[in-house]
């Protein structure tokens, strides 16, 4: 693999996503959603939190997309695996308690070594005198054992507005305690960079984008492929990136997503400028300095 390839990767991953991912942005992972009435809650909340105009960004993920693609690359489903996956990859795991699923992933959770500190349960408040099981048990336990954060609200579109406040402020409360890991092992952080990497040295086949990927993140290459093969899928089936034979290429969408991110003028003018920049670079080498791509891999 040419160092130019590799040097120009070094560089996103130092610049795009390290520094440009500062204390400023929080990711959270939406769980609960199972009925028609929970899932158009989830998703207004999801809306809600994106859209949120505030000092901070804050980026909402769902388990049907990212982690079920993870899911698939997990011999035998190890959840264990799973769940250590997830609780270093976000701020915070907000679960809209109302189903026998979310219960289930409220024991799990609130038992997990990491998890349990970083929760945000949302309890329908007419459930809040009940003596069940959950309110003794899980609930009573994260309240006085934990940093976790449990709301009692009112499960309605109205109340939106107030539940995403409550989550927000959670979120950086319990975030700032156990930060999500920033390396290419975490699917909610390593999309950007390798959507960032395709779209500068487009097209660039899969070999390539491991290779690289290998010698930015040295360690644990199994986790780090399946979290590469999980985002390629991804993002190739919500129309960011096609497969040709040469390897992957960026879409419009992908422009969109990568230059008009949530966040202030000055943020995203600077990540403009540095897309802009590392694809000039790019297009220099292979064409004014004659070093040419194959396949997306430079060569002398």
């Amino acid at each position: 693999m040419d160092s130019f390839a590799v040097k120009l990767a070094r560089e996103i991953y130092g610049e795009f996503m390290v520094r440009l991912f500062d204390t400023q942005e929080f990711s959270i992972f939406l769980c609960g959603g199972s009925d028609p009435s929970a899932a158009a809650l989830r998703s207004l909340l999801g809306r809600e939190l994106k859209e949120a105009r505030s000092r901070y960004r804050y980026r909402p993920y769902y388990p049907e997309d990212m982690f079920l693609e993870v899911s698939r690359g997990h011999v035998r489903s190890d959840m264990l695996a799973l769940e250590n996956l997830l609780a270093r990859s976000v701020h915070s795991v907000v679960i809209l308690l109302g189903s026998p699923g979310t219960f289930a992933e409220l024991g799990a959770f609130a038992n997990h070594d990491l998890l349990r500190d970083k929760l945000v349960v949302l309890v329908n408040r007419k459930y809040r005198k009940d003596r069940s099981f959950i309110n003794v048990g899980p609930i009573a336990h994260l309240r006085r054992e934990t940093k976790s954060k449990v709301h009692f609200v009112q499960f309605d579109k109205g109340a939106i507005p107030d539940i995403a406040r409550q989550v927000m402020d959670s979120t950086r409360e319990v975030g700032r305690g156990t930060p999500p890991d920033k390396d290419l092992t975490n699917p909610v952080w390593a999309w950007e960079f390798y959507l960032a990497l395709i779209y500068v040295l487009d097209p660039i086949p899969y070999e390539t984008i491991a290779k690289v990927a290998g010698s930015i993140c040295p360690g644990n290459l199994q986790e780090l492929q399946v979290v590469l093969d999980a985002t390629l899928n991804v993002l190739v089936r919500e129309g960011s990136l096609v497969r040709r034979p040469q390897g992957f290429s960026t879409t419009r969408v992908a422009e969109r997503r990568l230059v008009s991110q949530i966040g202030t003028y000055s943020y995203i003018d600077r990540r403009r400028r540095a897309l802009t920049g590392w694809r000039l670079r790019a297009m220099n080498t292979r064409y004014r300095r004659r070093k040419g791509f194959v396949g997306g891999s430079c060569i002398a």
